[in-house]
């Protein structure tokens, strides 16, 4: 079952506005949710697996007040009641819907921060680049048919997978030999550059700071992310030709390089 905007809105009648939980799935994504949601006075639940996950014990500010344990993230269907008995707001992220998938997720009966529908054109990359381009932003060209590769592309399946849903090809033969073609994917030409990531919020009930044809917006930071193998892979080439073809040393650098990421990212963020 789909729930509309009005079968929505009839749930949130029925909550404590005063006394309001803010959920998610636990992943790196839920820190800044859940130390954002207890600045502001809320209640918070992570949604996990098996177990808390213990990287919360090194983001004490981050770590929600209460967890909701399940074996499967599909099983999250079955404990809407309770969710709705603590005022719960489910505030997805991409890991969120990679973990669920937009199809359970639009059976989920709970009141969520944002617009729903938005979620089916983030986990499409064809839908998402249809919405970002028709809002004027330069993106890499896409080939559409993988015999025109003649240079460096990014072969990218759908969802968020952590920096694993992609590899290099540098020509159709090196593209036929890696793609698991059971997955739907997108192939865009490799774009050299400084990546940076923007943090922003839109409004559109506020009427201060930067204003558009609809509310305003609100930059809010900017960072550089670094994901070990994403980003470490591209000196060796594509990462699914070098997997499995690892030396103990190698491996052992990752650790002490996770490691030391870590301890940095512990220090800059609390």
């Amino acid at each position: 079952m789909n729930f509309t905007k009005e079968d929505i809105l009839g749930v949130l009648d029925t909550y404590d506005l005063e006394n309001i939980t803010i959920a998610t799935i636990c992943s790196h994504s839920s820190l800044q949710i859940f130390d954002g949601a207890r600045k502001e006075g809320f209640k918070t639940l992570g949604i996990c697996l098996r177990a808390p996950p213990k990287y919360y014990d090194a983001f004490p500010l981050a770590k929600p007040d209460e967890f909701l344990v399940l074996d499967r993230y599909d099983q999250l269907l079955d404990k809407v009641e309770e969710l709705k008995a603590k005022n719960v707001i489910i505030v997805p992220h991409g890991s969120f819907i990679a973990y669920m998938g937009t199809d359970k997720f639009a059976e989920l009966g709970l009141p969520t921060f944002g617009n729903r529908n938005v979620l089916e054109w983030e986990s499409d990359r064809k839908k998402e680049r249809q919405w970002l381009v028709g809002a004027g932003i330069h993106m890499p060209d896409v080939i559409e048919d993988p015999r025109d590769i003649d240079g460096p592309v990014m072969v990218k399946y759908d969802g968020a997978q952590g920096g694993k849903g992609f590899f290099i090809a540098k020509s159709y033969e090196d593209f036929v030999e890696h793609i698991d073609d059971t997955k739907t994917f997108t192939i865009q030409r490799f774009i050299t550059g400084t990546r940076y990531y923007l943090h922003y919020f839109y409004s559109p009930i506020k009427e201060d700071g930067y204003t558009l044809s609809k509310g305003t917006l609100e930059m809010l930071s900017m960072d550089r992310r670094v994901e070990s193998n994403a980003d470490e892979i591209f000196r060796l080439g594509s990462p699914q030709r070098t997997h499995g073809s690892r030396h103990h040393s190698d491996i052992c650098c990752d650790r002490k390089r996770a490691a030391r990421c870590q301890r940095i990212f512990t220090a800059a963020y609390f």
